[in-house]
């Protein structure tokens, strides 16, 4: 049934190609549109050939639909038309009912072919693929294996084998300071085996040929990310270089093989098997290599064993070979057997023997580095899986498509190294190699059926061979320990992406300005301490000659990166702590080392933030994040400390930087003490400038020694009333807010009170502040005194005055005293009439100078004769007499006590659309509850209303609805 069906799958297929290949040629609807208005004949093509299409789609859907219905006991053709005017407006509901019926059927039909789903009992299968009863009883003999034996995981009490290896196949360990910076002068770290070449073409045999070193530019996966690069550094160019770039296939190599029989049960049986143990049956098996080749089998199936966990570099431990006639299991760690390995050139390098691998790119830097064996026509089967397009490229699943074996994955991750192997690993190895010649038959078929996708393009089977040989020009060499930018498998770029942290490290290199510190950042604790822990290990691990996993695990690595970076791993008693819980615990190498470890990890840490472990160093700063990033910076560069950006000055709001660099700028006048919340400092005039020294409205800050003695004993009513009079002081004109923030000079001395009943008396021993000096002050006073009107108004010459007035017979014009009562002081404005606040604002402030005084311009001035007369007042409106006048209202000084201070106001309310919502719902709620007071008389008050405590044991009850009634 399947051969029937298949060459009917092959027709089908071909024959859907041609339409396809029409229907993706044909323009775009909306072309087609603009292409029929330009052509009258085009677009009557189109209607006849649109019409014909869909004639010949009804009429399939109609017989497909008609044969449908017919199958399920309808009469043929019952099915309904389909309507052209429907698909011609793009309305396809009638193709699709058609179209599923039929594709389920189809599935059914597959269903019932391969035995699955409802038809598990029915069905031959198709070719290759297992029943379903088959597929169920893998599964359970799955799940009833059981995890291997920690011995065969890893077996703690074998000896180093590597230390028995001779010196030619054991690899050097370099140091990890073993290259110069650019690795450009340096000598390659590693040298190949390789002895003497074989196969090699003409002109290039011997030494001088084929040992070369060039310069390498590795390749990184963290460069996209991270935009930088790993070091370069010379390294030997690969031997047969020339050979692989001249390879072709042979002749042999496209002759299409027969079909492979399929392997019997006892397979393993009755196939020859060899294992290779010492040094003469290392010569057999190459005896027997070359005869099968004489025979014209030049076919080989190569696989290898690696173990890499208790060694630093690796090693292989098992090479399986398999020809059409006979398996070998080599045992690699052998000395005997190791050190004459190479003798397997003579198949392995020459082009006419095709090395058949799975995944090769591994097995080839391998036999490389222990055994100096290359690869010279490759034949690898996971890119035969790409070319064919297979869903799975894994070994397991070509076994599983084309053989009846299932290996034990379990042996995948065993140790290598047990000697002797256990019979169920031996035949774990030995499968990897004994069906692989039939996978590679399988695989040739498959690609010679295929063909090739045009003229131009080689075909599949060459399309494979081709792929291959990059594989096999892949060059093994030991790369510097990149400590700087931490590329390589050993780098700290590989925690630092497992982390998940290195998108953080690449924005703060590209970034080095970022103020956002991530500890990530080059310069910073995380990195810094991740770097050091990284070297430590890797130099370690080749000192011990242990796997870097081994000495510390990714996990425990960033474990102690983080404990390190905040300052807690100070001995070596916390590194055990910390890697008590980590993956892979405490290996017996950091257990020996772990003082070492705690000592790198605390001076890196101390180095970096400028602080000990234990507490601040003696004479340190504490610096964290951008400040100890400029910290090691700048002691690395051995850059000069920068200069500060800004001074401190004492400025109006106390210590207020001015925004200044250099030494010699000129001192800007400033307040030493900030005027509105009281002094900050003490500074001396000569270095502030003209200042004012403390603050008029709250007073000093710092009081005197005597004022703090003097207000001892005082009650709190006096002090409060003490306050209120500094307050009032301060906010009276002339004496108030504006006038202490200005930079002059403030009276010292308290004036003397000048009675104001005394008119045409004038007291000579009074005290008045004259024009002060502008030149710097040579003391300042503490604190803004009261000072009346009369203290600050020029002392006027009453006897000229009074002279000039005689000798001329005029009346003069004597403005009147100034009084107490002239000052203005700070209250509601609405408390006081219109008229009686332009009376004060009026007697305040005088509008010209010859209203004050003494400076009457019609008496002219004192020994200046030459000076014209003055002009004549204009005439004013008669005043009452004194005596007529009323007596001045007493003003009663404001009691800021009692006021609403700025500090309580209301918060400001939302604006806007918000606050109309929230005065809707306040008048809602007002209106509710006045419609509930004036309806029912009565209110609810729920204030004290309290849900019973609910009873831990008691049944639950649902959800009630519960009612309040009168």
């Amino acid at each position: 049934m399947a051969d029937s069906i298949t060459p009917l799958l092959d027709a089908l297929q071909q024959a859907l190609v041609p339409p396809t290949r029409a229907a993706a040629a044909l323009p775009a609807a909306s072309d087609l549109q603009f292409e029929r208005t330009l052509s009258r004949k085009l677009a009557r093509s189109l209607d006849t050939e649109s019409e014909r299409v869909l004639s010949l789609a009804s009429r399939v859907l109609a017989w497909a639909s008609s044969g449908n219905n017919a199958a399920g006991g309808k009469a043929a053709g019952a099915a309904d038309p389909l309507d052209p005017d429907l698909i011609r407006e793009g309305v396809y509901n009638g193709v699709t009912e058609r179209i599923e019926a039929l594709l389920e059927q189809a599935d059914e039909g597959v269903e019932k072919h391969l035995g699955i789903g409802k038809n598990r009992k029915g069905g031959v299968g198709a070719v290759g693929a297992k029943s379903a009863q088959e597929m169920e009883e893998r599964e359970r003999a799955k799940a009833k294996v059981e995890p291997l034996p920690a011995r065969l995981l890893h077996d703690a009490s074998l000896e180093k084998p590597q230390k028995r290896f001779t010196a030619r196949t054991r690899l050097p360990i370099p140091s990890v300071d073993d290259h110069s910076a650019d690795g450009s002068s340096a000598v390659p770290l590693w040298k190949p085996i390789l002895r003497r070449k074989v196969n090699a073409s003409a002109g290039e045999d011997g030494e001088d040929g084929w040992l070369k070193a060039e310069l390498y530019e590795p390749k990184s996966s963290f460069t996209q990310t991270t935009s930088t690069s790993p070091p370069t550094y010379t390294r030997y160019a690969h031997p047969y270089a020339s050979e692989l770039a001249s390879l072709r296939p042979p002749s042999s190599f496209f002759n299409k093989p027969q079909k492979p029989a399929p392997h019997p049960a006892d397979s393993f049986t009755k196939t020859p098997f060899e294992w290779v143990g010492d040094e003469k049956a290392l010569e057999k098996m190459v005896a027997g290599i070359r005869q099968v080749g004489e025979e014209g089998m030049k076919d080989l199936a190569i696989d290898l064993e690696h173990h890499d966990f208790r060694t630093w570099s690796g090693m292989t431990c098992l090479i399986q070979l398999s020809t059409r006639k006979k398996d070998y299991i080599i045992d690699a760690i052998d000395p005997g057997v190791r050190e004459n390995l190479e003798s397997l050139n003579e198949f392995f390098t020459n082009p006419e023997w095709i090395k058949v691998l799975h995944g090769a790119k591994s097995d080839i830097v391998w036999l490389q580095r222990d055994f100096g064996l290359y690869i010279v026509g490759l034949f690898d089967t996971y890119h035969a899986t790409h070319v064919l397009g297979y869903a799975q490229h894994s070994l397991a699943s070509l076994l599983d498509m084309y053989t009846d074996f299932e290996p034990d994955k379990r042996y995948q991750l065993a140790d290598w190294r047990i000697r002797p192997l256990p019979k169920e690993m031996l035949q774990y190895a030995r499968s990897d190699t004994h069906y692989l010649l039939s996978i590679y038959d399988h695989l040739r078929l498959a690609l010679h059926a295929k063909g090739a996708a045009s003229k131009e393009t080689p075909s599949p089977i060459e399309d494979v061979f081709n792929r291959s040989i990059p594989v096999s020009a892949i060059t093994f060499s030991l790369p510097p320990f990149d400590h700087e930018t931490g590329h390589f498998e050993s780098g700290f770029l590989v925690p630092l992406a497992r982390h998940g942290q290195l998108k953080a490290y690449s924005t703060a290199l590209a970034v080095p300005t970022l103020p956002i510190k991530t500890g990530w950042g080059p310069g910073e604790a995380k990195l810094e301490v991740l770097r050091e822990v990284t070297r430590w290990r890797e130099k370690v691990a080749r000192e011990e000659d242990e796997s870097t996993r081994y000495v510390l695990s990714l996990q425990g690595v960033l474990q102690i990166t983080e404990t390190g970076a905040a300052g807690r791993i100070k001995e070596g008693r916390d590194v055990m702590q910390v890697l008590g819980g980590a993956k892979g615990g405490v290996s017996d190498v950091v257990r020996r080392r772990k003082e070492e470890l705690a000592q790198l990890v605390k001076e890196t840490f101390e180095k970096v933030t400028g602080r000990a472990v234990d507490g601040h160093a003696e004479g340190d700063v504490d610096m964290v994040g951008g400040a100890a990033t400029l910290a090691v910076t700048n002691a690395q560069l051995s850059l000069p400390a920068e200069e500060p950006a800004v001074r401190p000055a004492q400025g109006v709001w106390g210590d207020a930087p001015v925004a200044s660099t250099s030494s010699s700028a000129p001192l800007v006048p400033v307040a030493s003490s900030s005027s509105f919340y009281g002094a900050a400092s003490t500074a001396s005039a000569a270095t502030s400038g003209i200042v004012a020294s403390s603050s008029s409205f709250f007073g000093a800050s710092q009081a005197k020694k005597t004022a703090s003695k003097a207000s001892k004993g005082k009650g709190r009513a006096e002090e409060q009333a003490e306050a209120i009079k500094r307050v009032h002081d301060s906010l009276v004109l002339g004496g108030g807010l504006g006038q202490s923030l200005q930079p002059k000079l403030v009276p010292t001395m308290q004036p003397a009170q000048v009675d104001v009943d005394m008119v045409d008396q004038v007291d000579d021993n009074a005290v008045v502040a004259e024009e002060p000096d502008r030149g710097p002050p040579a003391a300042l006073s503490a604190d803004h005194t009261y000072v009346p009107l009369t203290g600050r108004l020029p002392k006027p010459d009453i006897s000229a005055t009074l002279a000039a007035s005689k000798t001329e017979g005029l009346t003069p014009h004597v403005a009147p005293k100034a009084k107490d009562s002239d000052v203005i002081v700070v209250s509601s404005l609405k408390d006081k009439p219109k008229k009686r606040r332009r009376q004060e604002r009026q007697a305040a402030v005088p509008a010209r100078a010859d209203d004050l005084p003494g400076l009457s311009s019609s008496v002219p001035a004192v020994g200046n004769p030459q000076s014209p007369p003055a002009q004549q007042p204009k005439a004013k409106k008669p005043k009452k007499d004194k005596a007529q006048r009323p007596a001045p209202e007493s003003i009663v000084p404001h009691d800021y006590s009692a006021s609403r201070s700025i500090l309580d106001a209301e918060p400001v309310r939302s604006t806007g659309a918000e606050r109309r919502e929230q005065d809707k719902r306040q008048r809602k709620k007002e209106a509710k509850a006045e419609k509930l007071s004036g309806t029912k008389g009565f209110e609810i008050d729920v204030s004290d209303f309290r849900r019973a405590p609910r009873v831990q044991n008691a049944p639950k009850k649902g959800q009630k609805s519960q009612s309040f009634q009168k």
